[in-house]
C-alpha cells in the first residue's frame, strides 16, 4: 500500500458496461474482450461493476469474477478498484475477495438509504478500510457523504493526501 502512486489514478476512469447474454447470465468472454479493447486504446484505471444500477443487481460473486476478469484481461499499468457497498459485511465480503484476485483498491458506491448520517457514513467506510486496507475512492452524487467528510477521511493513509 505504501508504495501506490495515487497519480496512476490522475486519468480518465472506466465504469466499462457489464456484459450479459441474451438470457440475463453475464457474458464472461465479452466482458474480457472488451477489457483488453479498453486497454489497448490506452484505459488504465477500471472501476469493474460499478454502474450503480449494474452494481446493485450483481451478487457477491458476479462482482468478484468481473473484477477478477478485469485485471487478468488489462495489463500491467492498470489499476482496478472493485466496488463496494451495501450491508457492511457484503461491503468487506466484496473488498477482501477482490483484493485476493488483484484488485488495486475498492471504490465506496454510492449510499442508498435515504436517511443517513456523516457520522454512520464514516463508522461503515473505517469498518470496510479497516477489514480490507488498501487504496480507496468514495463514489460521491449526494450530500452524503457531506464534503466535510470527504476532507476528514482524506486524513486516512488509504485516499490520496494531494492532487495539486
Amino acid at each position: 500500500m505504501s508504495d501506490f502512486d495515487f497519480e496512476s489514478i490522475r486519468t480518465v476512469h472506466l465504469v466499462p458496461l457489464t456484459a450479459y447474454h441474451e438470457d440475463g447470465s453475464l457474458n464472461f468472454e465479452l466482458q474480457a474482450a472488451h477489457t483488453r479493447r479498453m486497454y489497448a486504446s490506452g484505459i488504465r484505471c477500471f472501476l469493474p461493476a460499478a454502474g450503480t444500477s449494474e452494481f446493485h443487481s450483481l451478487s457477491a460473486d458476479e462482482v468478484v469474477e468481473i473484477v477478477r476478469i478485469t485485471v487478468e484481461s488489462s495489463g500491467p499499468e492498470a489499476v482496478v478498484f472493485a466496488p463496494v457497498g451495501l450491508q457492511v459485511g457484503h461491503a468487506i465480503e466484496i473488498a477482501k475477495r477482490s483484493l485476493e484476485v488483484g484488485a488495486t483498491g475498492t471504490m465506496f458506491m454510492p449510499f442508498g438509504h435515504p436517511y443517513m448520517s456523516d457520522a454512520g457514513a464514516k463508522d461503515y467506510y473505517d469498518a470496510v478500510i479497516d477489514a480490507a486496507p488498501c487504496p480507496t475512492l468514495i463514489y460521491k452524487k449526494a450530500p452524503l457523504p457531506s464534503n466535510g467528510l470527504l476532507l476528514e477521511m482524506a486524513k486516512n493513509r488509504f485516499f490520496a493526501k494531494s492532487w495539486g
